[in-house]
């Protein structure tokens, strides 16, 4: 085999080795787009103070973990309880959680992992709200693991964690 055949297929598995490493790259990109629908959908619903979860983001056995009592919480009812104590359930509960003027915002993934229909998904968060006329901040990162339900991914489970210890944000 001369030096000028084995440069070409040298060159050619390079190339294809690209291509194939670009086309992961651009599954990956697309797997982080629809695994961050359900989450940003949360996310939307928690900031507009939606009275009711909306369907579509949590699947019916999901399990969340959050910092509150009682710090679990499982399947369909469960979850729409836990939604609720976010948002509120009453008019005085609602008025006092939109007196917080609280805000959720979720980063780009830091860690996704997935296989078949089953997805593991590490975002960093940050909940702002407003108490006694002082702006509060709480820093973490929320964990996600994700099932593919007739093609789109629900939250089967989810947990926060506050990553900083909650500080008072000055202006």
């Amino acid at each position: 085999m001369t030096i000028n055949k084995l440069n070409s297929i040298v060159v050619r598995a390079i190339g294809a080795a690209a291509i194939f490493l670009i086309s992961i790259a651009a599954r990956a990109d697309d797997n982080k787009a629809e695994l961050m629908a359900p989450i940003n959908a949360f996310a939307e619903a928690f900031n507009a103070l939606r009275p009711d979860l909306p369907a579509g983001i949590f699947a019916a056995d999901a399990t969340v973990v959050d910092e509150f009592q009682p710090y679990l919480w499982r399947g369909d009812r469960e979850i729409h309880d836990w939604y609720g104590r976010l948002v509120g359930t009453t008019p005085e509960t609602r008025e006092k959680q939109k007196a917080l003027n609280a805000h959720y915002s979720v980063g780009q993934p830091t860690f996704v992992e997935v296989h078949a229909d089953r997805a593991y998904v590490v975002v960093p968060g940050k909940l702002t709200y407003r108490v006694a006329n002082e702006d509060h901040e709480q820093l973490g990162a929320a964990v996600f693991q994700e099932i593919r339900v007739d093609g789109k991914w629900l939250i089967a489970a989810h947990a926060w964690a506050i990553t900083v210890p909650e500080t008072h944000v000055s202006h």
